[in-house]
């Protein structure tokens, strides 16, 4: 596996301070543990889809389809990782999938001590590096992903994050984060750590949503600001209503938030929160029960004393490009 700190394009960082996660741990620390943070010319995409099966409710096929289309013509994908998630009564450290027939092996890196309602005792989701699968626009297959009579499980949706690399794009941080949290299980809140200052401007944001359900009320904020009607999200009372297909809205159990989130985020800000208000953690009993399991943000960052000085010198072609890489 390969997980990839903050790399600046011109100067050195205090964001080269961070220290990536060991993967094989269970991280159980609630929803923002940084997955990857560079400075890089380009964004990220994503592409996601329900796995709940008419067996639970839900309308997805064993084998499905998931279909990436918007990684722009001449960009390279630079780092790529998978989200899975389920409710079951025992889940393992780790979760083998197959994503084009290509075994995917994802770490436990969340976990709720209680599920989103449906009576199993945990809600698990499980992160993979598939940066060697996913470089291009194309269908891809996922087999092992859905719900499991055998293993007590029930599919609640997967989602890919790509990182891309594009000449004369502008140059953005982008930060990829995973972990959990729900309203079963705190009080349903995130907390995204920027590497730099964010320094306005749009901001592309995106994270997933487990259990939305039509019938049931929630509402999303970001910064303790309303959301819903927003970034795809539902309209208030109803932010998560499952509908990341297939089939009707109401019965897919999963949904994407994604799009400009600037108007919630200040200039200058180092983080951003999030939080789904719905069952247990805002005493509604006729409120959703939500899971949040994997986020991204780029954004323009404010530029580091020391690139403006060496910018100012004429010196930035000696500034070096850095990254620091693990391996597993």
């Amino acid at each position: 596996m390969t997980t990839q700190p903050c790399r600046n394009l011109l100067a050195f960082s205090m964001a080269t301070l961070f220290v990536a996660p060991v993967w094989g741990q269970s991280l159980q620390t609630g929803m923002g543990n940084l997955l990857f943070c560079e400075n890089i010319q380009g964004d990220f995409a994503t592409v996601g889809a329900s796995t709940r099966t008419a067996l639970y409710d839900g309308a997805q096929s064993m084998a499905f389809p998931l279909h990436v289309g918007s990684i722009p013509n001449g960009a390279r994908v630079v780092a790529a990782y998978a989200n899975w998630s389920y409710l079951a009564n025992n889940p393992a450290d780790s979760n083998l999938i197959f994503i084009n027939g290509m075994p995917v092996l994802g770490d436990l890196r969340g976990k709720g001590e209680r599920d989103l309602a449906w009576g199993f005792e945990h809600a698990a989701a499980y992160t993979a590096d598939v940066t060697d699968i996913f470089q291009q626009n194309a269908t891809y297959t996922v087999v092992g992903a859905t719900d499991d009579v055998t293993e007590q499980r029930i599919g609640e949706g997967i989602s890919i994050v790509m990182v891309y690399e594009l000449a004369g794009a502008s140059t953005k941080e982008v930060s990829v984060y995973d972990g959990y949290t729900s309203s079963m299980t705190s009080d349903g809140s995130a907390q995204l750590n920027f590497c730099n200052e964010y320094a306005g401007g749009p901001l592309h944001f995106f994270t997933n949503a487990l259990d939305g359900q039509l019938i049931y009320e929630d509402n999303f904020q970001i910064n303790s600001m309303d959301v819903n009607g927003g970034l795809g999200t539902g309209v208030a009372p109803n932010a998560w209503r499952g509908s990341l297909g297939p089939g009707a809205v109401g019965h897919n159990f999963y949904d994407h938030a994604e799009g400009d989130a600037s108007t919630w985020v200040g200039a200058g800000s180092m983080s951003m929160t999030y939080r789904t208000l719905g069952f247990d953690n805002i005493g509604a009993n006729g409120a959703d029960a939500i899971g949040h399991s994997f986020a991204a943000v780029a954004f323009q960052p404010v530029p580091e004393p020391g690139t403006l000085l060496a910018l100012t010198l004429g010196f930035a072609g000696l500034v070096a490009r850095r990254s620091r890489r693990q391996k597993q």
